[in-house]
């Protein structure tokens, strides 16, 4: 005899044994009815009563003979089955539980009641970066520790396990494993048996950086807009009497002699109503970018021309270029002049974050959209290994006038935000401190057929790795 345990019972075995059960029943019943037909017939021909009377005697001693041996009969069989049946259920359960929660697209984090956490999904460990491995059966401080990141989210544990309190939707902020603070919308609700009892709770969370990034960009733009209205009316107030003033000095200048010590402060006069009419129309076009001829056009070669042109304007400090526009063309519908000025715009200013020696990355490439059934977009990159953007800085940075340079005017980054946003574009921003920054315009792309040009000259439809000083 063996000692191996036996394996529970499955589904498919339990429905044999009961089968095979049910046709031994059937057999014996046939057996009686035919044994009482014989009986009650006496060796004559059975009559239609005799054989009625015998097949109902017959049924009802099969069902007591049934109950006589009941571990040999269908009920026997689901008797004996039965345990295996409920543990090999339970553990498909389980299986599919967890297959369940591991597919959801938020977080799931289960604690005992004594505060130990039972189970962490998928999600949650990539949002929090803790593995299931390392703090199931861990005290949930292990993830939330006792720092001031964590302090709401402890609170709402706290009160959910001592006070049977729930919490939904509410916002928090949990530090990460690596160092990091994510800001969550967390759920708490009570976790109960079949019986009703309290077993701890389940956190429910979703990651709302994205969320937050969406809301900051329309709050942004609605900003932009409103003082995109503004600057609008007082351009058109200002110039006006610019123009007047520019005819009127010219006047002047003309009853001078041309060696006339006063003609100095003419000339200062109408260089410094050009610098106003330029900045007028600086804000003409950041409120309203003229969008005049839009289509399919290839973004390396629009990217290729501004950057050599922000390269040459700063060709005397000394900075290493870096070009990398890949071997596909990047197609999308724009309009080549204003987009060629948004990009120059963003790239001077990368030429002028950089120390003399640095370096500055451009590069085009095509990502997947962040929403199924979206055109991928055209991606363009543009770094530098400046000092970085101070976290308050870079809520300011598309916003008028403001620049950190002491001859800035704080309107090429604002008017380049505009005219990507009138491509139903986006601007986005990656920087830290001593860590550089990197620009991404992304751009919806359009869908060529095969065989379309790729805009530009044959010989420039590609471009590969460029390293050089600019020059």
């Amino acid at each position: 005899m063996s000692d191996r345990p036996q394996a529970p019972a499955t589904r498919r075995q339990v429905r044999g044994r009961l089968a095979a059960d049910l046709i031994l029943s059937l057999l014996v019943c046939a057996v009686l009815v035919l044994g009482l037909i014989g009986v009650f017939s006496f060796g004559d021909a059975a009559s239609p009563a005799v054989v009625t009377l015998a097949t109902a005697v017959a049924v009802i001693a099969g069902f007591a003979l049934g109950w006589l041996l009941k571990p040999r009969t269908v009920t026997g069989a689901v008797h004996r089955a039965g345990p295996a049946v409920v543990e090999a259920d339970s553990s498909e359960e389980r299986v599919l539980l967890s297959s369940i929660i591991d597919s959801m697209e938020g977080g799931v984090m289960t604690i005992s009641s004594e505060g130990t956490i039972t189970s962490l999904n998928a999600v949650a460990e990539s949002t929090l970066g803790y593995q299931a491995g390392q703090v199931v059966g861990q005290h949930f401080s292990v993830v939330f520790e006792d720092i001031p990141e964590n302090r709401t989210v402890r609170k709402m544990i706290g009160a959910a396990l001592s006070q049977r309190r729930t919490f939904s939707s509410v916002e928090v902020s949990a530090a990460t494993a690596d160092g990091d603070v994510a800001t969550l919308g967390a759920t708490l609700s009570l976790l109960r048996d079949e019986s009703d009892q309290h077993r701890g709770i389940v956190l429910t969370f979703k990651n709302l950086a994205k969320l937050n990034l969406l809301r900051a960009q329309v709050q942004r733009t609605d900003q932009l807009a409103s003082l995109g209205r503004l600057a609008a009316g007082m351009a058109h107030e200002i110039r006006n009497p610019l123009g007047s003033l520019h005819g009127l000095v010219e006047l002047i200048e003309e009853d001078f002699e041309p060696d006339d010590p006063r003609r100095r402060y003419t000339t200062k006069i109408l260089s410094t109503i050009d610098q106003l009419n330029t900045l007028v129309e600086s804000l003409l076009e950041f409120s309203h970018p003229a969008l005049t001829h839009v289509e399919p056009q290839d973004v390396r070669e629009i990217v290729r021309e501004n950057v050599q042109l922000s390269a040459f304007e700063a060709k005397d400090r000394e900075t290493l270029l870096e070009e990398d526009y890949g071997p596909e063309p990047v197609r999308a519908a724009v309009d080549r002049e204003s987009l060629g000025r948004a990009i120059f715009n963003v790239v001077r200013n990368a030429f002028q974050a950089t120390p003399e020696g640095g370096r500055v990355a451009v590069s085009v490439d095509c990502v997947p959209a962040s929403q199924p059934g979206e055109p991928p977009l055209a991606r363009i990159a543009i770094a530098n290994d400046g000092p970085g953007i101070r976290p308050d800085d870079r809520e300011k940075l598309f916003t008028p006038f403001f620049t950190t340079r002491p001859d800035g005017t704080g309107l090429g980054l604002p008017i380049a935000h505009q005219i990507v946003s009138a491509h139903a574009g986006q601007i986005e921003v990656e920087s830290g401190i001593d860590s550089g920054t990197t620009f991404h315009i992304m751009l919806p792309t359009t869908v060529e057929p095969a065989g379309a040009l790729a805009g530009g000259e044959p010989g420039n439809r590609t471009h590969g790795r460029e390293s050089a000083h600019s020059r």
